[in-house]
């Protein structure tokens, strides 16, 4: 297993063959494995990260101008509105016209076209840049979620320090490469975040509606951190006003927030 085969006894920097085995250490089948152990845990988490986001943003930038192709009606609606705003300074919170839309999504299309003009790629950009933020938002409410905190109990023995998570998960406590199960659930989160059909698509498309899971997944972020033990109360005060920001624009972002 991983244990094994990164134990103390093998080198430190090393290949696993497709054997498994290399200088008497067992190990999973792999065909070419490199393992620096000297990397510390944070290196890891920063190159997976941002590997990660590299991925998403590439799936959503490239050939933003031409993929898909034309724009969407509603998407055209809002760069009309986002074209009045700027032009006009018809500024609005809530647009009535086509079914009803919050203005937000508008006002920042509006800044994008003041930056870069009137293309179809900085229509997009806005709903772009959301998508990838989501990743982001991804990786830190999952690691948070799945979190381990050491709380103090008292028993007949005296006081102890047992392990409590939001979420109990097998062997929570097991670290490969140097990551805990936490870290390694939501590099896994993010990553599928950012390679989701869905999630591309709205991205890309120039749909408001992919505002929502930002807004919630930050929101959701902070608040959950006033429950960290580590923290002091001046810090969860701030993620709990962190979090209340973030869930009240959530409904200046698409009509199915109202949900929440």
């Amino acid at each position: 297993d991983l244990d094994s085969a990164f134990s103390p006894n093998c080198s430190r920097s090393h290949a696993i063959s497709s054997s498994g085995e290399e200088n008497g250490c067992s190990g999973v089948v792999f065909i070419f494995i490199l393992y620096n152990r000297t990397m510390t845990k944070k290196t890891i988490v920063i190159v997976c990260l941002l590997l990660i986001l590299a991925i998403g943003a590439f799936l959503r930038v490239f050939e933003l101008n031409t993929i898909p192709p034309g724009v969407y009606p509603d998407v055209a609606m809002n760069g009309n509105n986002a074209i009045e705003a700027r032009e006009n300074g018809d500024i609005r919170i809530f647009y009535p016209d086509n079914n009803g839309r919050e203005g937000l999504f508008m006002i920042l299309i509006a800044g994008m076209f003041s930056l870069f003009g009137n293309e179809i790629w900085a229509l997009r950009l806005v709903a772009v840049l959301f998508g990838i933020l989501t990743i982001l938002g991804t990786y830190l409410l999952t690691r948070e979620l799945f979190r381990n905190q050491k709380s103090e109990i008292r028993d007949q023995e005296g006081k102890k320090e047992t392990p409590n998570s939001r979420f109990i998960i097998p062997n929570s406590k097991t670290t490969y490469f140097n990551l805990s199960s936490a870290e390694i659930i939501a590099l896994i989160a993010a990553f599928f975040v950012a390679i989701s059909f869905w999630h591309i698509n709205f991205s890309r498309v120039g749909f408001r509606a992919i505002m929502a899971p930002f807004f919630l997944t930050y929101g959701f972020y902070f608040l959950w951190l006033i429950f960290r033990n580590e923290l002091s109360d001046t810090k969860k005060t701030l993620a709990a006003a962190f979090g209340g920001i973030f869930f009240g624009l959530g409904f200046h972002s698409y009509i199915a927030y109202r949900a929440m």
